[in-house]
């Protein structure tokens, strides 16, 4: 579709030069408009030049490694392109589609084409360990390829949907039928006002931590979850705790009391932390006796005043803080690992009205594809002082967010796209020269 894309937009510029102009690789490997006589004549389409300009031609991500291209560019015959040693079905199927998208795709030609796969490991399993990366060769002779792919892993699609129990804030509506089945109050402040009182954005709710019977729900709820979402991770939440919420609720300072916790900033972490262990333990429970991967919120508990309650061999810490917080450099210091979604870059709602107030919403301005493409952690990291790339390799990936207090259906793809697409070739290959390099603009 991007090529196809890339395409149509040349074909009217193609008319009206009447070929007059042409494409030649310029400075800094960028593709220049150039009169025809600068190519000795020959026709050089903008994607041909794109495709040999600069090591590692139009592929998206961009590779990283050694990278090296000819200047030969052929036209490949569709009928004859063969791929050999996909063993499993699922590789079979994969095959499948692309073929069809090249076909579809790709204007007749004459060059003979063999794609061969050398793959470790073509199981399903994907997590935070998983080694996505591959090798591609090409070999042409007397106008024939044959291209390699070496890999340690297959994914169909390398996609999996991670589910988020979010506890124990915004937990407040779809708890209320507890008292309705004898279980009391699973949750408190639920739809309280003024809401800016109890949570950070309505409508309010957190866990009720003085009901035992809330645990059971947990449980359950974890057990419907596991039945339905596969994969290696889980997200437990933990973001937004409201102290002042479980302060003016009777049930949970009588629950203090009884068990001498001062209704204090600590004593808060102490009965929010009782939570977060039987939490844990419950997920196990549920999970047949095996924790996941647990990713939670960057959060009062990940300060560092209080980072001794989370063991960093079971949490992996996904940061929404901005990029200059001194959470994140204390996180990776601790042993962490940490996927950014720091909100001054990442944030995809930002940069429109405020759906609570008036004015702009709290984390505006727009966050563009420029400033996405540019979130390097390891420029953060360095400018709070930590330089050893061992601690770098903490950060083992990134998100966009895209909350929905303002999307729909009927937007929510546009907010999301392009732009996620220049995060995911950050992490992926980690450029060095960043977006002003022109790289991405070619692709």
């Amino acid at each position: 579709m991007k090529m196809l894309l890339l395409l149509l937009a040349c074909f009217p510029a193609l008319a009206r030069a009447d070929f007059a102009w042409s494409y030649k690789c310029g400075q800094d490997s960028v593709c220049q408009r150039v009169p025809l006589a600068d190519t000795n004549g020959e026709y050089i389409p903008l994607p041909k030049c794109r495709l040999v300009c600069k090591a590692g031609g139009t592929l998206w991500p961009f590779p990283t490694g050694e990278v090296r291209i000819g200047s030969e560019v052929v036209s490949v015959n569709v009928g004859d392109f063969s791929i050999e040693a996909a063993r499993t079905t699922r590789l079979q199927e994969a095959v499948a589609v692309f073929k069809n998208h090249f076909k579809s795709f790709t204007a007749p030609g004459e060059a003979q084409v063999k794609v061969q796969f050398q793959i470790s490991d073509e199981s399903s399993d994907l997590s935070l360990a998983t080694d996505e990366s591959y090798r591609l060769w090409i070999q042409t002779h007397n106008g024939n390829s044959i291209v390699v792919i070496t890999a340690l892993t297959f994914q169909v699609r390398g996609v999996r949907v991670l589910p988020e129990l979010d506890a124990p804030a915004h937990s407040g509506n779809g708890y209320q039928w507890g008292e309705e089945e004898g279980l009391g109050k699973l949750a408190v402040c639920v739809n309280r006002d003024p809401w800016e009182k109890y949570c950070v954005e309505p409508p309010c709710g957190q866990m009720n931590l003085a009901n035992p019977n809330l645990y059971d729900v947990v449980e359950d709820i974890y057990r419907d979850m596991l039945d339905t979402f596969t994969g290696s991770a889980f997200h437990i939440g933990g973001d937004e705790v409201n102290f002042n919420c479980w302060n003016t609720t009777k049930e949970v300072t009588d629950y203090m009391d009884g068990k001498n916790i001062p209704r204090t900033e600590e004593g808060f972490m102490e009965l929010w932390n009782e939570y977060q262990e039987e939490a844990l333990a419950r997920f196990k429970k549920a999970n047949g006796g095996k924790l996941k991967d647990m990713i939670l919120w960057t959060s009062h508990m990940t300060e560092p005043e209080f980072l001794h309650y989370l063991d960093p061999s079971i949490y992996t810490v996904q940061y929404w803080e901005s990029s200059t917080n001194k959470q994140l450099p204390n996180l990776v210091k601790k042993g962490f690992q940490v996927i950014m979604s720091n909100y001054d870059d990442l944030y995809l709602d930002c940069g429109f009205g405020a759906w609570v107030g008036e004015g702009n919403n709290w984390c505006s301005p727009y966050k563009g594809w420029q400033k996405i493409y540019m979130n390097d952690p390891k420029k953060y990291l360095a400018a709070q002082g930590v330089t050893d790339p061992a601690l770098w390799s903490k950060i083992v990936g990134g998100e966009t967010a895209m909350w929905t207090e303002q999307a729909g259906d009927q937007n929510a793809m546009t907010k999301i796209f392009p732009r996620s697409y220049a995060l995911a070739e950050r992490y992926w290959s980690d450029p060095a020269t960043g977006m002003c390099n022109r790289e991405p603009y070619n692709r």
